[in-house]
């Protein structure tokens, strides 16, 4: 029987996506947390002793059992090495791809490290089109805009400028309805941008700042 690989990557991304995690920082340990199938033990010494182990060096191991085709899985880890996230996503691959004890370890093995590198890394979600986010100017922000707000184009971000700035204008008996062309991105920049932020742009409307954005 040979690895399959393919499984393996696409299972990583399902679970990924199931548990709405964020892609640039995935987080094995929270998903076996919520799997009702696994219990998680940290490593210690009394479970060394119960278990006969004189490894320290371990970093995360799973034991399972079929109970009538119900696998339950067992996953101690230890907290102290450096490897642990790669570690526990290995085991949330063993657990993920159902490895049940009826095949060779070499294999679960190569399946179980392509899970953990696929959701690791998942360059399927990173590669994806970039997010816009912005934030207006201190003086504009209002109750409802004190988030930051996360577009997925720039369209999208204008026609949220258009209809809040024409909300601002109505309230204010202004009498003017601006469009999307209205919007303009101007000035790149780096001041003033969030930590991460790339390609920073002023927002303008009607020649005024009302925010800026960046990806």
């Amino acid at each position: 029987m040979i690895p399959n690989y393919e499984r393996a990557a696409e299972k990583a991304i399902e679970t990924i996506v199931k548990y709405e995690i964020n892609p640039a920082h995935t987080d094995p340990l929270y998903v076996l947390s919520r799997l009702r199938n696994v219990l998680l033990i940290p490593y210690s010494t009394s479970v060394a002793e119960r278990l006969d182990l004189n490894d320290d060096n371990l970093d995360a191991f799973s034991i399972v059992n079929n109970d009538d085709g119900k696998l339950q899985y067992i996953v101690v880890y230890n907290q102290s090495t450096l490897s642990l996230r790669l570690a526990l996503a290995r085991e949330l691959g063993h657990v993920v791809l159902n490895h049940d004890g009826n095949s060779t370890e070499s294999v679960w093995l190569e399946e179980a490290l392509c899970f953990a590198y696929h959701f690791i890394c998942p360059l399927q979600l990173l590669n994806r089109k970039k997010t816009i986010n912005y934030r207006p100017q201190r003086r504009t922000i209002s109750a409802e805009m004190k988030e930051l707000k996360t577009f997925d184009s720039v369209d999208h971000l204008k026609l949220y400028i258009v209809e809040t700035q024409n909300r601002k204008n109505r309230f204010i008996g202004k009498p003017i309805v601006y469009e999307a062309e209205d919007v303009e991105l101007r000035d790149q920049r780096d001041v003033d941008c969030l930590s991460g932020w790339h390609n920073c742009f002023d927002v303008v409307v009607d020649g005024q700042t009302i925010g800026f954005c960046g990806e």
